[in-house]
């Protein structure tokens, strides 16, 4: 019986402490691959964001088609002549850079089309959207399509811009791609095009200079690995001057509150889902 409880008070560790803290960092590292982190490092970044004081950005315009601007101008897709006239209005003001969070993939009504080409050509500093999708054709083949503002409207413009967001797991959107690829070939994200033109570099003054930094200028965006970078939201539409879509068409908006700004047109009415 002595020699049984001297065995049974000797405490063997099953693990030593060099295994045990191993084992703990490969649980770890298995954690994170699976994602199980990913989560709870979203809500800190969106509560970061949240706690984190803007001041309003008042070099920053929004043109919104909202729920009133459609009711007012009934009909949609809208003729393509009512963008020409808030373009001139807006160069008329005195933008400083114009963009259309907009599809003008594909033709439409010529005289529209040429109208909206003579506005964009002759602001002289409008940047359009591109962006690209899969499409499934017969027999399950997956191609991916390229939408690009139709051939003259293009060649018109200051500058194209990739609207393409990846979304994380809970389907938000908190990061942009700096480069994308739309047709075979290189297209800045809409901001960093907006941001290059803002301050007036050529496209050699941008490009990278490593796996993980984007050079803009004399300023560098900082990447994750998969050239992405966060988005810094600042708030609501409270933080931005925004003026509904119908007004400045109307002319019931001062073009001069647009003086040296950057002005987003866009949508928010939720019945068009953007």
């Amino acid at each position: 019986m002595e020699t049984l409880a001297k065995i049974m008070a000797f405490k063997t560790p099953i693990l030593s402490k060099k295994a045990i803290r191993w084992s703990g960092i490969l649980l770890i590292v298995v954690f994170y691959l699976l994602g199980f982190f990913e989560r709870p490092e979203l809500i800190t970044i969106d509560r970061r964001y949240q706690l984190s004081s803007s001041p309003p950005h008042s070099q920053i315009a929004l043109v919104m088609i909202d729920q009133v601007s459609l009711k007012e101008l009934a009909q949609w897709p809208w003729p393509r002549h009512y963008y020409a006239e808030v373009i001139k209005t807006l160069k008329t003001g005195g933008a400083r850079l114009i963009a259309l969070d907009l599809d003008f993939s594909t033709p439409s009504d010529p005289r529209e089309d040429r109208k909206l080409v003579e506005a964009v050509s002759d602001a002289g500093n409008v940047v359009l959207s591109a962006f690209h999708e899969d499409k499934i054709l017969q027999n399950n083949i997956r191609i991916k399509s390229a939408n690009l503002p139709f051939p003259e409207l293009s060649s018109a413009a200051a500058g194209l811009g990739s609207i393409l967001y990846p979304t994380d797991e809970d389907g938000a959107m908190r990061r942009a791609y700096v480069v994308d690829e739309i047709h075979g070939g290189p297209a800045l994200n809409i901001t960093v095009e907006l941001a290059r033109q803002f301050f007036n570099l050529s496209r050699d003054e941008v490009g990278w200079d490593g796996p993980h930094q984007f050079r803009l200028g004399k300023q560098h965006i900082r990447t994750g690995s998969e050239g992405t970078f966060y988005i810094r939201y600042v708030g609501g539409a409270q933080s931005f001057p925004t003026y509904p879509f119908a007004d400045v068409l109307q002319g019931r908006i001062d073009p001069a509150v647009f003086s040296n700004k950057i002005v987003l047109i866009g949508a928010s009415a939720m019945e068009l889902k953007d």
